[in-house]
């Protein structure tokens, strides 16, 4: 297998892989109610194994890549914010000449804000705990 020697993380493009259905409201709202359940259903199960998934699956592949030779490199801090500010700026850019993307992005930005204090309360934590304690194992 041939890799590229540096592997650079962290991946700030995609905290994790998502997908999504968009349905025009419209044609959501005249479907049965069973048929609604059953879009929803599907789409929390995709959900759920798509997260699963790539969970599973990418500790391997990085072993994989490192044995195979690619050395682990994080990101300048200079480069991710720059990368960071760059993406903001498209957004914005988007925002202005596209007002369903500027409705979809303001709804996350507010969402991500919201749910920061939760975030670094809980999973960051929980997530450096474990990190710490399965060193000492």
């Amino acid at each position: 297998m041939k890799v590229a020697k540096y592997y650079y993380y962290p991946g700030w493009w995609e905290g994790t892989g998502q997908g999504h259905n968009v349905i025009n409201l419209d044609k959501w709202n005249a479907l049965p109610k069973q048929y609604q359940a059953a879009v929803e259903t599907a789409s929390r199960d995709t959900f759920t194994w798509v997260t699963g998934k790539y969970d599973y699956v990418n500790p391997p592949a990085l072993k994989r890549l490192m044995a195979a030779g690619a050395i682990l490199k994080p990101f300048p801090q200079e480069v991710l914010e720059t990368c960071y500010s760059a993406a903001g700026e498209i957004y914005t850019d988007l925002s202005k000449s596209n007002p369903h993307f500027a409705k979809l992005y303001s709804s996350l930005t507010a969402y991500r804000s919201e749910s920061l204090m939760w975030m670094q309360v809980a999973e960051l934590s929980f997530d450096s705990f474990m990190m710490r304690m399965r060193t000492r194992t």
